[in-house]
């Protein structure tokens, strides 16, 4: 039946995600355009971006990303961080937009919504902020936050983990053994 194909497509392409991310990327991809409901395309962009990033193509997930946001309710929150934060790692991964990261610092103190979308664009902040070489003590306070409620540890494959571990390491915080643990 026609009707099943979008969940086939997005079923596949989750399976693929540890296989083969250029299978999962197109079964994704195809799946994303393919749903009809707002909330199940906003999920699969989440997805979709980070594997077009990991696979070569992070112009395309930039681009996916922005798009996606623009197209979400102000329902959708958590989502809309987690696109915003997939942005950020495809913008750190050369989709050659450097300097929109610039306005990530605006959000230093930190986002004051539930959800792990807001902890992993946190942790964007947080290595922005130390790849800018802002104070060690102000990227470790963000990333700090950012995995303090364990929504970001919880909920994460190991992107954001590994962000949080860049940080810490960065800043020489012992700390860092903690999130491995």
């Amino acid at each position: 039946a026609p009707e099943r194909r979008p969940g086939i497509l997005l079923d596949l392409g989750l399976a693929e995600t540890l296989v083969d991310g250029r299978a999962a990327a197109a079964h994704l991809r195809d799946a994303y355009h393919a749903l009809g409901d707002p909330v199940a395309r906003a999920h699969t962009a989440v997805v979709l971006t980070q594997v077009l990033t990991f696979t070569g193509a992070p112009e395309e997930s930039y681009a996916l990303a922005r798009r996606a946001i623009g197209e979400l309710g102000p329902e959708l929150r958590d989502v809309r961080r987690r696109l915003e934060a997939q942005a950020a790692v495809a913008v750190q991964w050369g989709a050659g937009l450097l300097g929109e990261l610039d306005a990530l610092v605006e959000q230093r103190a930190g986002i004051d919504e539930p959800g792990a979308g807001a902890r992993m664009l946190e942790a964007m902040i947080a290595l922005n902020l130390a790849y800018q070489a802002h104070p060690a003590e102000e990227s470790v306070r963000l990333v700090e936050r950012a995995y303090a409620d364990g929504s970001l540890l919880e909920e994460d494959d190991g992107l954001f983990t590994v962000v949080v571990l860049i940080v810490l390491g960065m800043a020489d915080r012992d700390q860092a053994l903690d999130v491995i643990d």
